[in-house]
């Protein structure tokens, strides 16, 4: 009961918070109203009750709320007695039943509860009841989650200023929070002050400020505080209390203990725009921050704040963040608006600026003030050639910029919205620098400074004892990248720094110091295998290395080590040849003079062998329906109980039987099948199925899954939820309707069929159907009916089920709106008929009609369509469909693209590529196209004019005999002029020269053609 009842105190909740915030939503409104229906009461009644005890629900607090529970159930009890109380007698006498809510149906109401809500809303108010602190109140904690959730979906930043709103760099105070207000805060009626005085005098005590705007300590006259920041009103409240108390400055103090709360509403180009109930220490960024902040297209620059009686302020965000400190002019007043308007000028700039991004621009702001809020330039910017993109006149441009030249005149370079700047970097390569690498303690890169000689580079790097000081070498890169290498004798220089072999540097030289070591081979030997340390050691040029000298070093042999070794012995010459010698590696040991203590040549390998070499490692395995199916080393006592064992027994799902697999050591190809009773080998040890395993044996135990197959039953039709279910022996018709969430409105109780399919050993399958009906707790007449596998339940639809269809007329009609279509054929003008009829000023010709499932509108002649309400015209409606039905137009529109109106008119007439006229009645295309855009164009084709009518209809020009036929205008419609296609080459004949003309056969045909019109004429009149 407890979940049921959190329900009921959840939607109070609910509605008390959205009274105080004035923000509900319809989630939360149809949550309140289906928590009063299912309960069977209704607000007003509610509202009574409450009324009738002294509470107002308008004015009471999400704590008094969550404290009054008891109340609500009493109040609920004593509406159902009186309702009880005043029904029929006949009623009275029936044996009640009242409803026993059970577990599992109040966990059905809460999750129908978690539903009906914004996700997570219930969990957040819960949360919120439980873990609000002291001096916090339940719709500041909500009001707090729901900001945070809010601010989490915001998209990222595009524009510079919006992080100020989308990161959480601002936070909106509220009173949960221990806001200490700073000397900027603006005081305002309602807000609280306490006065503190300690010293010679002691006072205490606290004030708030009336709607006049002043307070009246006792004693003292009115101190009028409202639109002082709180700063100024310390030093005014400690001049006016210094006339009453003795006391020092340090002995004075003034806090603001409470804050007042304001009303600020919100519009524009805002994420989650209505209205807010504040703190007052919020600013106008505060409250934005509420809201969502601008939108992707919403202004960060072009904030306007409208305050009753004054004139409107604008509020910058940029000019906040140069200044966060002022923060006087952006604090908030009761019922304040704030309407962010659309960006209108945006400019990217990236490259060699401090603060690379998107800035919006105002009216007189260009490149220099770009660049400041970019932070200024990087030190290796390249100024004289600054690159613009530039979207103008339908083409991408660029523009270079020398912003030097610009700053050395005192002007500036205009930007349009869209441009994209790009500040270049200046290539930053070192050139200042001399380098010493090879044998010296200090390798690197110094600097280089003019006048600088090989010694004193040599005192740097410090030359390492191996070094060779005979010869050097002096690395100098030339301008055009090639380099030059000078031989210089380092002993000479080291001996007499002023000498000519002391040359000097120049920046980039490169002195490489050779090591002795480079020019000598290091001879090593390496020993590996049963020995205890193996290692790689170097020989000793001076003095024989043998193979017992090696072994020592090497700790000795393991005690699995064999009598066998080998040296694999490579050619210095010829490293790709090699020499095995085979040799006593105990004997060389224990006999160091024997022939077995071989010298060690250079790069020899010494190989020591152990017994386990030439052994095949032999294991046995257990897979399957085991806890630990793994490989042991094989013994050869082990038996299939031991195996089990070692895999932490056998699986639940374990079958009777399992399989070794056998393979001949002689033969791996060559396999073994043995069937075992498992279960038998692990509780009779000595019975033959717990068989001696044999190397490299595997035990296969299956599962009992593997041996059956799944099962599955089918619900489709009228149903929540269709699809597959798992079969089990106890899955009855009615468990089959609930895991499909239960039946649809439209589901037919009395069609509910089942087909099943027979299955016989040996014999063809047979489908068979049953048709049920079921009762509303799915039931067969009080009877569950048990499924068997693969049967299919299909729940029929109710024959012509259909909710209302919705279809949308607008514009010229004496009532628009929705309206429910009456019958699956009703017609466009029986819609009209329904609308009131059009209006005086409508313009039936230009009626549009769009379909959702269509692309593009129907074409439809809705004039025709009210004369003849059989006509074609007069069409079928379908659910969705939106009727537009404009004004009365008496305007012809005509295109301008290849008019000799595009060459000769200039820009600001013909606008978009189009210029209106007057209708005139009965007139074609071309009288419009010569009489208004000065014929067609040298691009255009008379023979592809075409008019395009206000209801979508397109008509264009045909061709009669000689003639072009254009077609007729009416109001509204828009004559374009088609483009002449590509000129094909022309033919020629194979030597070049142009074909000739046939003008004799051209025309006979043409006469030809022309007789036989005429003749066709007359026949026809002489028919008629």
């Amino acid at each position: 009961m407890k979940k049921h009842q959190s329900s009921f105190i959840i939607v109070l909740l609910l509605l008390v918070v959205s009274v105080m915030t004035a923000q509900v939503t319809p989630g939360q409104q149809a949550l309140i109203q289906q928590e009063l229906d299912k309960r069977g009461l209704t607000e007003d009644e509610v509202r009574m009750k409450l009324e009738e005890r002294g509470i107002d629900i308008d004015n009471m607090s999400p704590e008094e709320a969550l404290s009054m529970q008891e109340l609500f159930e009493e109040i609920e009890k004593e509406i159902k007695a009186e309702r009880a109380a005043a029904a029929p007698k006949e009623e009275e006498t029936k044996e009640p039943t009242a409803p026993k809510e059970t577990l599992e149906e109040i966990e059905e109401a809460i999750d129908e509860l978690d539903g009906k809500v914004e996700e997570g809303i219930v969990e957040k108010i819960e949360e919120a009841a439980k873990d609000k602190t002291e001096g916090a109140t339940v719709e500041d904690v909500i009001a707090e989650k729901l900001a945070e959730e809010a601010v989490s979906d915001l998209p990222p930043s595009i524009i510079y200023g919006q992080q100020l709103f989308r990161d959480k760099t601002l936070a909106v105070f509220s009173r949960s929070r221990e806001v200490i207000p700073d000397n900027a805060y603006v005081l305002g009626a309602g807000d609280e002050i306490t006065i503190s005085i300690w010293g010679v005098s002691q006072e205490e005590g606290s004030y708030t400020i009336n709607a006049a705007g002043y307070i009246k300590p006792t004693g003292m006259s009115r101190i009028h505080l409202k639109g002082i920041p709180l700063g100024k009103a310390r030093q005014l409240l400690r001049r006016r209390f210094a006339q009453f108390y003795q006391f020092r400055p340090e002995e004075f103090a003034v806090t603001v203990s409470k804050i007042r709360d304001i009303t600020v509403n919100i519009y524009g180009e805002v994420y989650h725009p209505g209205g807010y109930q504040l703190a007052a220490t919020n600013t106008v960024f505060n409250a934005l921050v509420a809201s969502g902040g601008p939108t992707d297209i919403g202004s960060v620059r072009g904030i306007r704040l409208i305050r009753g009686g004054e004139k409107p302020k604008y509020v910058d965000v940029y000019e906040f963040m140069l200044d966060p400190v002022a923060r006087e002019k952006y604090f908030l007043q009761d019922n304040d608006i704030i309407h962010v308007g659309e960006v209108q000028k945006v400019v990217g700039i990236n490259g060699a600026v401090k603060r690379p991004f998107r800035y919006e621009l105002l009216e007189g702001e260009h490149l220099i003030q770009l660049i400041e809020y970019a932070g200024g330039f990087r030190k290796n910017a390249y100024l004289d050639a600054i690159q613009i993109k530039r979207f103008e006149d339908n083409e991408l441009k660029l523009i270079d910029v020398d912003l030097r030249q610009l700053q050395a005149g005192g002007s500036d370079f205009k930007l349009l919205d869209g441009d994209e700047i790009l500040v270049k970097t200046i290539p930053t390569e070192l050139e200042n620098f001399v380098e010493i690498l090879g044998a010296v303690d200090f390798p690197a890169q110094y600097q280089y400074a003019k006048g600088d000689k090989v010694y004193d580079l040599l005192q740097k790097g410090i030359l390492k004892k191996e070094a060779r000081t005979d010869v050097a070498y002096l690395i100098r890169t030339r301008e055009d990248g090639t380099v030059q290498y000078k031989k210089i004798n380092i002993e000479e220089i080291l001996k007499n720094p002023s000498g000519a072999a002391n040359i000097a540097l120049e920046p980039r030289d490169q002195i490489t110091i050779l090591s002795k070591t480079t020019f000598v081979d290091i001879n090593s030997f390496s020993i590996e295998g049963a020995v205890r340390k193996p290692r790689e050691a170097r020989l000793d040029p001076g003095e024989d290395v043998k193979v017992e000298d090696a072994v020592l070093l090497a700790g000795g042999l393991k005690t699995n080590a064999l009598d066998e070794a080998y040296i694999i012995r490579t050619n210095i010459a010829n490293t790709k040849e090699k020499e095995y010698i085979r040799f006593n590696v105990k004997n060389a040991l224990l006999n160091p003079d024997s022939e077995d203590n071989l010298v060690l040549m250079p790069l020899d390998k010494i190989i020591v062998y152990t017994k386990e070499d030439f052994a095949d490692a032999a294991k046995v395995s257990i897979e399957g329906a085991v806890r630990k199916a793994d490989e042991y080393v094989y013994d050869e006592g082990l038996r299939v109980a031991d195996v089990v064992y070692f895999a932490n027994g056998l699986e639940q799902s374990a079958t009777d039987f399992a399989i070794i697999h056998r393979s001949d050591p002689s033969n791996k190809k060559k396999k073994e099948y043995l069937r075992i009773n498992i279960r038998e080998a692990i509780s009779n040890p000595n019975s033959a199925s717990n068989a001696l395993l044999q190397a490299n044996d595997r035990i296969q135990v299956f599962q009992k899954e593997s041996f059956t197959d799944e099962s599955m039953v089918l619900v489709e039709g009228a149903v929540r939820k269709p699809g597959e279910i798992k079969y089990a022996e106890s899955l009855t018709l009615k468990d089959a309707l609930i895991f499909a969430g239960g039946l649809k409105e439209e589901a037919a109780t009395n069609r509910v069929e089942i087909f099943r399919v027979v299955m016989k050993n040996n014999q063809a399958t047979k489908t068979t159907v049953a048709t049920l009906e079921v009762e509303e707790d799915f039931t067969i007449q009080g009877d569950d009916f048990l499924l068997e596998p693969y049967d299919q339940v299909v729940v029929r639809s109710v024959p012509d089920f259909e909710l209302q269809q919705l279809v949308t007329i607008k514009g010229e009609v004496r009532y628009p709106g929705v309206y429910a279509l009456l019958d699956k054929n009703e017609k466009l003008s029986s819609l009209i008929a329904r609308a009131g009829g059009l209006t005086k000023e409508s313009f039936p010709e230009g009626a549009l009609l769009s379909r959702p499932t269509l692309e593009g509108v129907v074409i439809t002649k809705l004039d025709e369509a009210l004369k003849n309400k059989k006509s074609n015209s007069n069409i079928i409606l379908k659910n969705g469909d939106v009727i537009s039905i404009p004004k009365q137009k008496d305007l012809v529109g005509i295109n301008t693209k290849n008019t000799r109106a595009e060459e000769l008119y200039p820009d600001r007439v013909i606008g978009a590529g189009r210029i209106n006229v007057p209708y005139h009645s009965g007139k074609r295309a071309n009288y419009y196209l010569k009489e208004y855009a000065v014929g067609v164009g040298e691009k255009g084709k008379r023979s592809r004019i075409t008019v395009e009518y206000a209801n979508g209809q397109l008509k264009r020009t045909r061709r009669f005999l000689f003639f072009n036929v254009y077609p007729k205008v009416k109001k509204g419609a828009v004559v374009s002029v088609g483009s002449k296609p590509e000129r094909k080459k022309k033919d020629r004949t194979t030597n070049g020269e142009k074909k000739k003309t046939d003008w004799e056969k051209i025309v006979g045909n043409t006469v030809a053609q022309v007789t036989g019109i005429l003749s066709l004429v007359l026949l026809l009149q002489q028919i008629n």
